[in-house]
């Protein structure tokens, strides 16, 4: 039997695990689950059409509708899906509902088989772009199903408590605020289950996190019922204490040896609340106005971080190397909120130090400052659940953090150095002061005296190499630089290329600046017009580079290895920069230059040592497109579609992840791939990708898998669609990629003519190639030198490939040549260009999916050529 799980993400489940197929497809699993959850499991087809596909015709709804349901029948058995009197009704005894069994579990009377039942929210994250009607349903469902669960918990609660089972009782209740932790009520049963526990503290705790998130979360003040029974639980003695001297420590510790200070730092009789960038000392002061005003002591909000502490500590998390070191912002405790950006740079001049000296192992800049947001959207919380977070974010095994506060008409900061796998103190440091107005003169002597504290720990080495260079930067533009670091990781490259530019301008020795600078035009090197500006700016730095630190030099060093087409150079390089920083976008780059030498299986085993849920990681939908690209190298196509609809789930609205569309063409699933370019059409804009690259790059991945009807129906709307809109974006660079893709759009429908190159079509292409603006200089050039060819010009193609080499890029120039000379029949001269590239072109990729190379790819020498770099020979 087959078993279909709709409490969480969508799944189903046969003998061999789940299907991945067909089946799984984002509208038939919506079908099956309107289905599953509606009365006697059934819906008419019209409601159904109504549902699922709205915006189509009445004739392409029932087509649709008709192929899901064979679909369906063909994958999960026959008799699935059974129809009766016109209505669809899915058949439980062959298909084994999560649903279904949850609701005839309560109506049996079964509510602790119902809750076990219930994992998750009914299609938890599962969404049908396009259909409000769908949606509107979706969220009625959910809400209807969760109010059930909510009522059966409930009831297992008042059951536990007429039989006195406190333990399950105080189960139950929990787990009920955890699916409601905002109602009034649900607090106060947990309250009185945890006091007839004999847990009179944590009937407190609870009490005072449910007001914190209340405040934080809504703004909104506790139920009165739960203010006066926690004023009740203060006054009044434990009526039913436990020795808790029996109960372990709330904070596990992997050694009960005391830890090592090199120094004791004093604490100032009192400092200032914290002032934390996220609005913490916005909360914290309306927090104590209300404490004030409700009665409740400050040492209640330490019980309740102290609750927090046991939550976060208490959670598995996997063992970090310890040399592998995130420098954290310190906390701003000085209650002036122009020196927050002071906390970012103080970690920063920290980490470019132990980065600069090789010995130990990083966290880079950009995914030390995503951990430290990612962190803070979690809210306000103790610095010791903080460490332990940002070292989980991080995957860091020992974290520097701190803080600095003001002292009559000093700055002074506090540090420390702490194992986040046992969240033992190992160093504290003297407080290092230095003049309000100077606060940057106190940031390179922080540095110092961190760098001597973990050589006590790491290497003695540590302690005689704290300088990069002479002194910091200026404050100002280091300010200017941190907010460019913020827009970078923020993928926001405007913004971050202005503030670089800012900080360069501001102090004209701070190269640090100009690299992200460079980093930030165009990262995926797509642009050829701000490739040009990086270049710039990386010859400038090439000159400078011993004023750099080391994996700042290898950022400089990949770029003149790269320019000069030195590929095992750009390897060696990459990986010695993962080394020093792992977990950093380093391990893209390589991943990258892996593919290229060594092959696709490599690569997925550099891109596989990544978490996609941790540091600058998390949201950046490329990750998943690049493991697809080299899945589909691999012609494992089914792990390909498997990577692409997970990437999918997490990023839906991504054109680079839509379906995904490349998956379902080399696989041939062509209604799949109908109804993603259907759901693809109805996103918005997202220049430079259109739904129209999405027809064409789908075509061409059909045409290469051998589908070349499909393949020439797709063109062909690729081109109507091109032809009927016009640039998503204002500008002349956008005009130009419009123009350029209708071209190139129109030339491979020419080339997909059934019947074989349709010579009119290619007089449109040729004369919009010629009338039109290039996207890139020269490459129409070798498009035109194709058409010539296809024409049978001979003379003119050979002058359009004469020209191209003072035109485009030597590698691009060896391989429209060799384009040409394919189209021309000079199998040997394409040969020859094409074993001249070694850059730019990724040569298995191009003569997989580019339709020139039909005729010669058993070619042994084609072949060859499609190998990793490492293989050709």
């Amino acid at each position: 039997m087959l078993a279909l799980q709709l409490f969480g993400p969508p799944v189903i489940e046969g003998e061999a695990g789940p299907l991945n197929g067909r089946a799984a497809q984002r509208h038939r699993l919506a079908l099956l689950a309107l289905l599953s959850a509606s009365p006697g499991h059934q819906l008419s087809r019209d409601k159904l059409l109504a549902y699922l596909w709205p915006d189509a015709d009445m004739q392409r709804a029932r087509h649709l509708l008709n192929v899901s349901v064979h679909v369906l029948r063909k994958e999960l058995g026959e008799n699935a899906l059974v129809t009766t009197n016109g209505d669809l009704r899915l058949n439980t005894e062959v298909v084994r509902s999560d649903v279904a069994e949850f609701e005839t579990a309560l109506g049996q009377g079964e509510a602790e088989r119902a809750v076990a039942l219930y994992t998750a929210p009914f299609l938890d994250g599962f969404h049908l772009h396009g259909s409000v009607e769908f949606e509107r349903w979706l969220d009625g469902e959910r809400d209807r199903l969760a109010g059930l669960y909510g009522r059966a918990l409930a009831t297992l609660a008042a059951e536990a408590e007429a039989r006195n089972d406190t333990e399950a009782a105080v189960r139950w209740w929990r787990q009920l605020a955890t699916h409601n932790p905002y109602g009034g009520r649900i607090a106060v049963g947990l309250m009185r289950a945890l006091e007839a526990s004999g847990d009179h503290g944590g009937a407190i705790r609870y009490a005072v996190s449910q007001e914190l998130l209340l405040l934080e979360e809504l703004g909104a003040t506790p139920d009165p019922e739960v203010q006066a029974l926690l004023e009740q639980l203060r006054t009044e003695p434990n009526r039913r204490s436990v020795d808790r001297a029996q109960l372990p420590s709330p904070i596990s510790s992997a050694s009960s040896e005391p830890a090592q200070k090199v120094t004791a730092h004093k604490a100032p009789a009192e400092r200032p609340a914290t002032h934390r960038k996220t609005g913490g000392l916005r909360r914290r002061r309306a927090l104590n106005g209300r404490a004030a005003r409700g009665g409740i002591a400050v040492a209640l909000i330490g019980i309740a971080a102290a609750a927090v502490i046991v939550e976060v500590s208490s959670r598995e998390a996997p063992e970090f190397d310890s040399r592998r070191i995130l420098v954290a912002s310190f906390e701003n405790r000085t209650g002036d909120a122009s020196l927050d950006p002071l906390g970012d740079m103080a970690a920063d001049w920290i980490q470019q130090g132990l980065a600069g000296s090789g010995l130990v192992k990083v966290v880079d800049q950009a995914t030390a400052l995503l951990s430290s947001n990612h962190v803070e959207e979690a809210g306000e919380m103790d610095s010791t659940v903080r460490v332990r977070e940002l070292a989980l974010e991080a995957e860091a095994g020992t974290v520097v953090s701190g803080s600095f506060y003001r002292e009559a008409g000093s700055l002074a900061f506090v540090a420390s150095v702490t194992d986040a796998n046992t969240n033992q103190l190992l160093v504290s440091l003297d407080d290092v002061r230095s003049d309000y107005e100077d606060p940057l003169a106190g940031v390179d002597r922080l540095r110092t005296r961190v760098m001597g504290g973990l050589a006590t720990l790491f290497d003695d080495r540590l302690a005689s190499l704290t300088t990069i260079s002479s002194v910091p930067p200026t404050y100002e533009a280091y300010r200017a630089f941190m907010k460019g670091l913020d827009g970078y990781v923020r993928r926001d490259y405007k913004t971050a290329i202005e503030q670089f530019n800012a900080a360069t301008e501001l102090d004209s020795t701070f190269h640090l600046a100009l690299l992200w600078s460079a980093r930030s035009h165009d990262p995926y090197n797509r642009d050829p017009h701000e490739r040009s500006k990086q270049d710039s700016i990386m010859r400038f730095l090439a000159a400078k580079r011993d004023r750099l630190s080391p994996l700042n030099r290898y950022a400089v060093d990949y770029y003149v290895a790269e320019r000069s087409n030195d590929r095992p150079a750009q390897l060696q390089i990459a990986r010695n920069a993962v080394a020093l920083a792992p977990q950093s976008d380093w391990v893209l780059k390589l991943a990258n230059i892996t593919m290229k030498l060594e092959g696709p299986r490599e690569a997925i085993a550099v891109l596989e040592t990544l978490d996609p849920d941790r540091g600058w990681l998390k949201g950046f939908a490329p990750y998943w497109f690049w493991l697809m690209r080299a899945y589909h190298m691999l012609g494992e196509h089914e792990r390909e579609l498997q990577v692409g609809l997970e990437g999918h789930r997490r990023h839906p609205a991504d054109p680079r992840l839509f379906g995904p569309g490349g998956a379902y063409a080399a696989l041939g699933m062509l209604e799949e791939l109908e109804q993603t370019i259907e759901e693809y059409i109805q996103l918005p804009p997202q220049p430079p990708y259109t739904p129209a690259g999405f027809m064409a790059s789908g075509a061409q991945i059909l045409r290469a898998h051998g589908h070349h009807e499909a393949a020439h129906s797709l063109i062909q709307k690729s081109v109507a669609w091109y032809k009927s809109h016009g640039p998503d974006e204002e500008g002349e660079v956008a005009l130009r990629r419009h123009l350029y893709s209708l071209a190139l759009a129109t030339y491979r429908l020419a080339v997909y003519q059934p019947g074989g190159p349709d010579l009119d079509i290619l007089a449109e292409a040729q004369a919009a190639f010629e009338s039109s603006p290039e996207e890139s200089p020269g490459k129409s050039l070798g498009w035109l030198g194709s058409i010539a060819a296809l024409r049978g010009d001979e003379a003119a193609a050979d002058e359009y490939a004469a020209r191209l080499r003072d035109e485009i890029e030597p590698d691009w120039a060896n391989y429209y040549q060799a384009r040409i000379a394919a189209l021309l029949g000079k199998h040997e001269e394409a040969l020859s260009l094409l074993a001249e590239t070694s850059g730019d072109v990724y040569l298995p990729f191009w003569l997989h999916r580019d339709e020139a190379w039909e005729g010669m790819r058993s070619d042994p020498a084609v072949q060859r050529l499609m190998r990793p770099w490492k293989y050709r020979s």
